[in-house]
């Protein structure tokens, strides 16, 4: 009967370490990238894995928590010279409640501005990501710790 206790408690130690990993609830994040045709999809690609990689984030197409929008534009002088990108990002927190009479209502809320020049676009798409996640994803790191 001990051992059968003894093996109780242990498995009892090892099952609420797992629930509780599987109860961390991640940020759904939609990323939106305007740019020329030729570059869009290689960022949208890019900023997608690397956020994706973060591991309190899922990527999803429908009800997202945030949505990441990035401009991308080609800096070019008047003479067609390159000189690099500016790239732009806004995250906004979509919120979703009910008001009055159980009217669902909307809220979007604008919660993190980034904006940068370079002339290598892969390393403006890390910079992007990594502002994201220092700024707007720590608060939601914060939010959900407190709750």
């Amino acid at each position: 009967m001990n051992k059968l206790f003894s093996i109780l408690l242990v498995l009892s130690f090892l099952v609420v370490p797992c629930s509780q990993a599987e109860s961390v609830s991640k940020i759904r994040i939609k990323v939106e990238v305007v740019s020329d045709e030729v570059i869009a999809g290689d960022i949208q690609d890019y900023i997608t894995k690397a956020l994706s990689r973060i591991d309190d984030v899922e990527i999803v197409e429908a009800k997202p928590g945030v949505y990441v929008h990035i401009m991308v534009r080609r800096l070019v002088t008047n003479r067609g010279r390159r000189l690099g990108y500016v790239m732009a990002s806004a995250t906004s927190e979509v919120l979703d409640m009910l008001v009055e009479n159980n009217f669902p209502f909307t809220l979007t809320d604008y919660t993190g501005l980034w904006l940068e020049t370079g002339p290598d676009l892969y390393s403006l798409c890390e910079q992007c990501v990594m502002a994201v996640d220092s700024g707007v994803l720590t608060r939601f790191r914060e939010e959900d710790q407190q709750l």
